[in-house]
């Protein structure tokens, strides 16, 4: 089981949304990290074969995917930013409905089975108690995991989850996460996000895009490895925090009595009473992000 992405690119008139990037995707569930604006969703849509890409392949286990069709998209499962509900539905007739557009479970001798499935795919993402309600009445959390439910129809060997967590509560972030992480050796889990603690502890591989372009590819501790030796803990008075935030890179900032406890990346001691700190992805995220990060533009 491999998805290879071929130089994929994007251009939309004169901006680039996603440059020349070529990727071999193995099983497991692959973090795709950036910014808003990284080109994320962009290349989740390409891979998905329902967004035109300026150049490039997108191949399944060595064969075009454009030219497996069909093939290609029964065995996909895709959760986009937005997802298309019909408002009248009930969220069963819904996934009934999906059913019949992805062929899952269609012929007459499987009707029980069907049932059983979605029934399962329900409670997987503990909307049981509210599957007869129309979809009308859902708070956006609901709405959200409904989606999800839709995109793990059929047991998709392929499962693209663009920001899966958007207006999920805590608890609901964690089950997600459980759900996802058991059956991610059976097939190939792309989640994108800017929120690191979503796959901080699940992601088997990291992708890290930077304005179209794949800027690192590795272990989540390969990746973090490159800041070994440069974070730094420290505590300072509140009028020196200014000139540190203008020196370094300030990964976290706690208030404790008088003073301000700080975390930052250096390359070397920034004070003689600073502390060497173990790395964290979030502190790469801020490395190669830093206020990009978390000051959120439209979505590419």
């Amino acid at each position: 089981m491999l998805l290879e992405l071929q130089g994929l690119t994007k251009h939309y008139h004169d901006k680039v949304a996603l440059e020349d990037v070529s990727l071999s995707l193995d099983p497991g569930i692959w973090g795709l990290l950036g910014p808003n604006g990284a080109g994320k969703s962009t290349m989740m849509n390409i891979i998905a074969d329902i967004l035109p890409r300026t150049r490039g392949e997108v191949l399944w286990n060595k064969e075009s995917v454009r030219k497996l069709g069909n093939k290609y998209r029964s065995i996909l499962g895709f959760l986009p930013q937005s997802v298309g509900l019909y408002e009248h539905f009930k969220a069963r007739d819904y996934l009934r409905y999906m059913c019949i557009l992805k062929d899952i479970l269609q012929e007459k001798n499987k009707k029980k089975e069907l049932k059983e499935h979605i029934d399962s795919i329900i409670d997987t993402v503990n909307l049981s108690s509210d599957a007869n309600r129309r979809i009308r009445t859902f708070s956006g959390g609901m709405r959200q995991r409904l989606g999800i439910a839709q995109a793990l129809l059929g047991d998709p060997k392929l499962l693209i989850l663009d920001e899966p967590t958007a207006g999920l509560d805590p608890q609901e972030r964690i089950r997600l996460r459980n759900t996802i992480a058991a059956s991610s050796a059976n097939r190939i889990v792309l989640w994108s996000t800017h929120i690191v603690s979503d796959i901080e502890n699940i992601a088997s591989k990291i992708i890290m895009l930077r304005k179209g372009k794949c800027i690192a590819v590795g272990t989540p501790s390969e990746l973090v490895s490159e800041l070994n030796g440069q974070v730094w803990t420290l505590d300072i008075f509140p009028e020196q925090l200014k000139d540190y935030q203008n020196r370094f890179t300030i990964c976290n900032i706690a208030l404790e009595g008088n003073t301000r406890h700080i975390r930052l990346i250096a390359a070397s001691k920034p004070h003689p009473e600073a502390l060497q700190a173990d790395p964290t992805l979030e502190d790469l995220y801020l490395f190669y992000y830093g206020e990009e990060g978390y000051h959120e533009t439209d979505s590419v």
